[in-house]
């Protein structure tokens, strides 16, 4: 079944290169260091703050992600999908694989035929869910999404957080038997209840 990953960048807007067609941007130097009134720094990458940065991040990862391509959902432009095929009898993109495809496949891809050993699928398929600096990786290989991972760590640094626990304030839980999936905010509402002196009130 399905393999969920959570992925972390670590601050992600100042490694987004501002694009050398726009207008140069300009700031004050920090407190401590050369005159303030004698100098100005010309930035080379946005700084958390600037109204630009977010837009400049998400152009940054869409690079990326397309580089190593994959395709940009229609209805998400923050969902990236590749499918590539997992039998070594095949080149990787000779049947140009789909969702639709996976939805049909079997996992019986004998061993000597996979070029992911970890996916007994003859397809194997990564879905990057981007939310700022934060990305979850579904994948039937966690050897696909290794390589994504080493691909993205050229441009930025990302870091493994493990498989999926926690995510924008829900908790995932996941049954190691059947592969379903349970999400809860109890903790999170807890925690207002508790900061509101809210505790004991009727649900």
């Amino acid at each position: 079944f399905w393999l969920v990953f959570h992925y972390d960048v670590s601050v992600a807007f100042i490694q987004a290169l501002i694009d050398k067609n726009d207008p140069p941007i300009y700031c004050r130097p920090a407190e401590g260091y050369e005159s303030r009134k004698d100098f100005v720094y010309l930035l080379h990458r946005y700084l958390y703050g600037m109204k630009q940065a977010p837009r400049g991040y998400w152009q940054h990862f869409y690079d990326i992600c397309t580089d190593w391509g994959m395709r940009r959902c229609l209805s998400d432009e923050c969902v990236y999908i590749k499918t590539v095929s997992n039998d070594t009898r095949l080149p990787p993109t000779s049947s140009s694989p789909s969702l639709a495809d996976l939805s049909s496949a079997t996992p019986s891809l004998p061993a000597e035929y996979r070029r992911y050993p970890d996916c007994s699928y003859p397809i194997a398929v990564l879905i990057v869910s981007t939310y700022v600096d934060d990305n979850l990786l579904y994948t039937n290989s966690k050897l696909f999404s290794e390589e994504f991972a080493t691909h993205c760590n050229k441009s930025l640094t990302m870091t493994l957080e493990g498989a999926l626990s926690w995510y924008l304030s829900v908790q995932y839980t996941r049954c190691p038997t059947t592969g379903r999936v349970t999400a809860t905010q109890e903790r999170y509402i807890s925690t207002l209840l508790k900061q509101y002196g809210m505790e004991s009130c009727k649900s």
